[in-house]
């Protein structure tokens, strides 16, 4: 049975790529490589203990997810963390995406919601 989530969820797409040329179209897949990457890095932020960046919010938890031109990003998190933490975390998330993309040309539209998710 499919249960709904709370957490931030995150839709990107990226503007223009849908009738780019072949050359836009690589530079596009090589840049969601390198989206990987960052979000990879940007996951385990807050996971080096003792220290950790946001003690009360760990690192870890985002999912993304590629299809077309659009990238999805999801955070979960429980009723009682349900403050600033988790909000800045994924537009923490999402600025780094969108900077990663201007790095490479690629401009990015989107919406953020906070609420229940399946």
């Amino acid at each position: 049975m499919i249960k709904p989530k709370l957490g931030c969820v995150a839709l990107l797409d990226a503007l223009g790529q849908r009738t780019a040329s072949i050359e836009r179209a690589i530079s596009y897949l090589e840049t969601l490589a390198d989206i990987r990457t960052v979000m990879s890095e940007f996951s385990r932020c807050g996971d080096e203990a003792p220290g950790r960046l946001i003690p009360e919010f760990p690192g870890g938890d985002f999912g993304i997810r590629f299809f077309a031109d659009s990238i999805l990003i999801t955070l979960p998190f429980e009723p009682q963390q349900l403050n600033c933490v988790p909000i800045a975390r994924i537009f923490s998330g999402v600025s780094a995406i969108v900077a990663t993309g201007l790095s490479r040309g690629i401009l990015f539209r989107g919406a953020i919601a906070i609420g229940d998710y399946i």
